[in-house]
């Protein structure tokens, strides 16, 4: 499946999303991320120190959910660096599944 790399998925940062979300400070999102990704905190880990940072209890499929945003966004960084207009959901590999649940939950079947 072709799509348009225009979307707000691919080119909106996850973490002003989550700041925006949850009213919190755009960098609570990238330490947690760079927590997690970096210095190799388990998920578990990372998600108890974001609950400890936002205040709200986080759970494993939201948690799960910002992980798959930002690593969508990420690779999404690439192609439009290099001028994509459109790429197949093949690009994103493993999380092609989340792109096309992601680009096709608002639609409404006729």
């Amino acid at each position: 499946m072709y799509i348009d790399i225009k979307k707000r998925i691919f080119k909106t940062d996850p973490a002003k999303r989550f700041a925006k979300y949850h009213k919190c400070d755009e960098n609570t999102w990238r330490n947690v991320w760079y927590k997690y990704k970096m210095l190799e905190y388990t998920k578990n880990e990372a998600k108890e120190y974001l609950t400890l940072l936002i205040n709200t209890p986080v759970t494993h499929k939201k948690f799960n959910r910002w992980v798959e945003r930002t690593e969508v966004y990420l690779k999404s960084q690439i192609a439009i660096q290099k001028g994509a207009i459109t790429i197949h959901t093949d690009f994103f590999g493993k999380h092609k599944t989340f792109v096309e649940k992601e680009l096709t939950k608002n639609n409404k079947s006729l």
